[in-house]
């Protein structure tokens, strides 16, 4: 019996080596656990052959792969979760790499690259569904053709494209916000911080790109830090609770964690001194 159930389909992502995070991971279709699936389905096998891109070269999708429970099924929003923190374990990592390096290279750089394709098949492997909060549908396998997305290029993840140590840390605090019986206040509002991070990672726009755009991704920036950063029930957040929030961490650089640069504080209305992600933020 296969213990692994498909849940989504990831067709701008392509993995060589599978982001395995215990209950869930991201898998190729040339993952043994999804050659298990094919084999046992057809119609999985077939689905998962029917996909291009906009030009007709065919594209072999990641999929989101979850291990069977032994009692309830897992809900969507853990899974969704999973998605998160891997986008997360990638895209900074990836953006830093770019800076340190000053390398061009192909890089997941965007949250669009971890899309997850709305048709999946049904429970029972015989139709197509979807079910998205724009509505609701049921078709066959044998008419579907389905595409990656065509405002960005599908990109290969490799193993030393992924932070490692963050991964592992973000993993364990997933397991304890969705597995535990009282997930801490932290975990609960960490994994609603990257809910929104995934989000403010998209691409600001395609063709019609302009400073809105740009400045509705700030927003949601915003948003995520200011979450993490919450001091809790009946207490406010602003600014400077998200400039506490930098100043009470630990670099590794030395230089990051020095104040010696100025930033505005709204409430004293003037500028004053702090680290560097102070700054940035600021």
């Amino acid at each position: 019996m296969v213990e692994w159930a498909p849940i989504w389909l990831m067709p701008n992502l392509r993995v060589k080596d599978a982001v395995n995070g215990g209950r869930a991971a991201i898998a190729s279709i040339r993952d043994q656990r999804i050659i298990d699936l094919a084999n046992q389905y057809p119609t999985f096998r077939t689905f998962i052959a029917r996909f291009k891109d906009a030009f007709g070269a065919r594209v072999e999708p990641s999929v989101l792969i979850v291990k069977k429970p032994k009692s309830k099924p897992l809900k969507l929003e853990p899974l969704a979760s999973f998605r998160d923190l891997v986008a997360l374990s990638v895209i900074p990592y990836q953006r830093a790499q770019m800076i340190v390096r000053r390398s061009q290279m192909p890089r997941i750089l965007y949250s669009n690259t971890f899309y997850l394709y709305p048709w999946m098949l049904d429970k029972d492997y015989r139709h197509l569904m979807t079910n998205t909060i724009g509505g609701m549908g049921l078709h066959i396998v044998d008419k579907f053709h389905g595409q990656s997305s065509p405002d960005i290029f599908a990109h290969d993840l490799e193993q030393q494209n992924i932070d490692e140590a963050l991964f592992k840390v973000l993993l364990q605090r997933w397991e304890r916000r969705y597995f535990k019986p009282k997930p801490s206040p932290a975990d609960i509002a960490l994994f609603r911080s990257l809910n929104m991070a995934t989000v403010a990672c998209q691409m600001p726009g395609v063709v019609d790109t302009t400073m809105y755009d740009v400045g509705r991704i700030v927003a949601l920036w915003v948003s995520a830090f200011e979450i993490l950063a919450h001091p809790g029930p009946g207490k406010s957040v602003n600014v400077t609770t998200v400039y506490d929030l930098f100043e009470s961490i630990m670099y590794q650089d030395r230089n990051i964690g020095k104040k010696r640069y100025m930033a505005w504080m709204p409430r004293l209305k003037r500028h004053t001194r702090g680290n560097l992600p102070r700054i940035v933020y600021g």
